[in-house]
This record gives C-alpha cells, sequence and structure tokens, in this order.
C-alpha cells in the first residue's frame, strides 16, 4: 500500500532521524559549556570592579585627594576670613599667600584627578572589550540554539509522517525541543543583561572621558591662574617693599582712578567682542538688581564662562552639538531669523559634546526653558543667547536659581558650581571654577566699590 512505508525507507528515516538528534544535542552541549556572568558563577560587574579596585593604588589616591580637598576647603574658608577683615598690609600678604597655596592645591589636585579618571577609564575599556568578547560567544549560543529548534522541528515532522519510531522516541523529541527551547530563553536573557551591561558601561566610559577633558581644560586654566597670582604678589611685593605707607597710598591712587577701571576691558572672547568693566557693569546692574543678584558675582561668572569656553564659537551644529538639541538650536535661529550654519556655537572637546551659545554658554533646550523670563527682564522678544544684555538675564536668572540672591559667599560659590556642573557640583573635581569665581568676584567688588564711591 502507498500509505505505508519500506523497510528500507523507513531505515532512511531513521537515519536521518538520529543525525537530526546528534545535531540537537550538539547545540544543547555548545550551550552549557558557554558561560554567562549571571547563570554561570562568574562574578558580578560590581564586584569585579570592587577586586581591580583592592588590587590598585586607587585607594590611595582617593585618600590623597581628600586630604587635599580638605586643605583647600580649609584655605578657602581662612581666604572669606581674611577677605571679611580692613585691608592692611599685612592681611593683603596673607590674602595673597592663601590664593597661591589654594591654587596650587588645586592643580596638584587637578592632576590627581586625571591620574584617577584615567586609571578608571582603562578599567572600563577593558570590561567593555570583555562584554563585548562574551556577547559574542552568547550570539553564537542563540544562532545554534535556533537552528537546533528548526532542526527539531523537522525532526518532529518526519516522525510525524512517518510513523517509524516508538511513542517513547516521540516522547524523548519533545523533551529535547522543549529542554532546547528553555536554554534558548534562558540564552536570550542572559544576552539582553550582557547588552544591557555593556550599554551602561559604554555610557560611564563616555562620562568619564567627559570628566577628563573638563578636568584638563580646569587644570590648564588653573595652572594659567597661578602664574598669574605668583606675578601680583611680586608685583604688590614690589610696589609696597614691606611698608605700610606705601600700601596706604598704592590704595589711595587706585581708588582716585575710577576712569582706568572704567575703560579697563571685560572680555566676552565668545561672541568676539570686548565690552570696557563700566560698560559690562552698566548691562549687568539693572539686571541684578532686579534679580537679587550681585553684579560683582554675575560679570566674574560671565568673565570666567568665556575664558573657560576657549573654543566658543568655532563650532558647527552639525558636527559639534548633540543632535538631541537640533530642533531646539533651530528653533532659536529660526525665530532670530539666523543662518544655522553662521550661529557660532562652542565647539566639543575630545570627548562630548558642545553646542553652548553665547556669553553665558546656555544649551539650546536651557535657553528655552529661560527664554520667557528673559523676555519679562530685559523686553527684548525674541530674546538671544548672543545678545549680551538678553545673555547677562539669563546668567542672572539661573544664578539666582541657584541660591546666589543669598548673596553670601557660600551661596554664591555653591550657585556657580551648579551653574558650571549641574547635578555634579558637588564633585570636588571642578570646585577650582567656584573657588576662581569667587577670587574674581572679590577683585570686580572692589572695583566697583570705586565705580560707586563706597
Amino acid at each position: 500500500m502507498r500509505g505505508i512505508p519500506s523497510r528500507r525507507r523507513k531505515q532512511t528515516i531513521k537515519t536521518r532521524l538520529m543525525t537530526i538528534g546528534a545535531a540537537i544535542f550538539s547545540a544543547i552541549a555548545m550551550a552549557v559549556t558557554v558561560t554567562t556572568p549571571t547563570t554561570r558563577g562568574i562574578a558580578s560587574p560590581i564586584l569585579t570592579v570592587a577586586r581591580a579596585e583592592e588590587a590598585n593604588p586607587q585607594g590611595v589616591l582617593r585618600g590623597q585627594l581628600d586630604g587635599l580637598t580638605r586643605q583647600i576647603d580649609d584655605l578657602r574658608a581662612a581666604l572669606r576670613e581674611t577677605r571679611s577683615q580692613s585691608r592692611t598690609l599685612s592681611q593683603e600678604r596673607i590674602r595673597l599667600d592663601q590664593e597661591i597655596l589654594r591654587s596650587e592645591l588645586s592643580v596638584e589636585r587637578s592632576g590627581r584627578v586625571i591620574q584617577s579618571l584615567e586609571e578608571e577609564i582603562s578599567v572600563l575599556e577593558r570590561e567593555i572589550g570583555a562584554s563585548e568578547a562574551e556577547i559574542a560567544g552568547q550570539r553564537e549560543v542563540v544562532a545554534a540554539l535556533l537552528r537546533a529548534i528548526a532542526v527539531s522541528d523537522e525532526s518532529f515532522l518526519l516522525s510525524t509522517i512517518f510513523s517509524g519510531g516508538t511513542l517513547a522516541d516521540l516522547t524523548d523529541q519533545f523533551e529535547a525541543a522543549a529542554r532546547i527551547e528553555r536554554e534558548l530563553l534562558a540564552r536570550i536573557a542572559d544576552l539582553r543583561e550582557l547588552e544591557a551591561e555593556a550599554g551602561e558601561r559604554k555610557l560611564a566610559l563616555e562620562e568619564q572621558r567627559t570628566n577628563e577633558e573638563t578636568a584638563r581644560q580646569l587644570l590648564v586654566v588653573a595652572r594659567d591662574d597661578l602664574l598669574v597670582k605668583r606675578e601680583l604678589r611680586l608685583q604688590f611685593l614690589a610696589e609696597t617693599q614691606g611698608r605700610e605707607q606705601n600700601f596706604a597710598n598704592q590704595i589711595t591712587a587706585t581708588e582716585a582712578n575710577a576712569t582706568r577701571i572704567r575703560t579697563q576691558l571685560y572680555l566676552l572672547a565668545d561672541i568676539g567682542k570686548a565690552l570696557s568693566f563700566g560698560e559690562a557693569f552698566a548691562v549687568a546692574k539693572p539686571i541684578s538688581d532686579a534679580v537679587g543678584v550681585r553684579p560683582a558675582f554675575l560679570l566674574a561668572v560671565l568673565q570666567k564662562e568665556s575664558r573657560l569656553g576657549a573654543l566658543s564659537g568655532t563650532g558647527f551644529w552639525r558636527t559639534d552639538m548633540h543632535p538631541r538639541d537640533w530642533p531646539a538650536f533651530l528653533t532659536i535661529t529660526q525665530e532670530l531669523g539666523l543662518d544655522p550654519d553662521q550661529a557660532p556655537i562652542s565647539r566639543k572637546p575630545s570627548y562630548g559634546w558642545g553646542g553652548a551659545m553665547g556669553p553665558a554658554q546656555f544649551l539650546p533646550a536651557t535657553w528655552l526653558a529661560y527664554r520667557d523670563r528673559v523676555v519679562a527682564l530685559t523686553g527684548n522678544n525674541p530674546p538671544s543667547p548672543w545678545n549680551v544684555q538678553d545673555a547677562f538675564a539669563a546668567a542672572a536668572i539661573k544664578l539666582a536659581a541657584g541660591g546666589a540672591n543669598e548673596r553670601t559667599p557660600s551661596a554664591e560659590w555653591r550657585a556657580a558650581m551648579i551653574y558650571f556642573a549641574g547635578g555634579n557640583w558637588k564633585n570636588p573635581a571642578y570646585a577650582f571654577y567656584g573657588d576662581a569665581v569667587e577670587d574674581l568676584s572679590a577683585a570686580f567688588q572692589a572695583q566697583i566699590n570705586i565705580l560707586e564711591g563706597r
């Protein structure tokens, strides 16, 4: 009869089923030999990092960083106390020495921070390499299991059409197929977990590279600042010659020269415009009064933003700005009738993204969030991040939101740090920015006191 296979046909089918079965169990064996961190007892990434830290000098480095941070914090408090006292020759010398020592410690700390970040980046790069190798292995296992399932389905189809086996044979096939499917689901779950962990490590790596770039920029500025402070100290000692009367004459001469202060340049390099200090103060004063932020502090932040943003205004939005900021940037330029290809933005560093705009260095989305408040303050509608008055207003509003309207040294320092680092403002690696703003603010306040006859 045509529906009954011949003996030779049954033998051929049996041989093929045996071959298929061997392929199935080969795939299962391959799956068992490949291990994952979550299912085969390999240490978790957190434990791996912890053990790596125990085996390297990171702990010693962190202790050194903590010690430097405490010294800098103590000097910051001492400087505030010194500035609150009357100006005498000895007090001025103490202030200069304190600023120099704090700057020296900041330079040393920045170097240690960079060293620590380099170590962490190296660890992350090794972990990412290991993760990618493991992911590749898991993908091979998943592919093998999928092929095994396809073979198993073919085996079941042949057994059903040509029922040459026993019920036990069919049961074995069902169990083998179920085993493969369970293993496949487990492997897919492992693969997804590995990919998620690798993604987190890559994000952490990008963040640490950005932190390293920021630390390097701050180190350059800190070194320059230290050189300036040392030069000022030498100039101070030469002019006073250690005599109180010479110091008093120097103060009198400075107070008499308000015209020089008004014409002293206040650079806004990122928009290619140089204001005199008097012009900058004239813009800042009404804005500062309106939001409750000291003009000297506002001018100090904006001057530091210009100096730290040495690459400002040289970027191109399509290559230097994160794509997520493009819509907001195009909205701003369209409102202002500007060609986006000609609008100056900050160039991206080695890692991370640029795209900050104007003297206040606002990102496009942040600018739009402050847009209406800037309009209410300046009356300029639409406001422009490249307009000095609008930029001053946006910066003042943001600083006031950070607590600068309390007008205390600690509140202003915190507001400057929030302005610079956002939610990461407590990171001691960035403390030099707040210190530099505080120093410059004190110098600007002395000049403003002269301009206002105080």
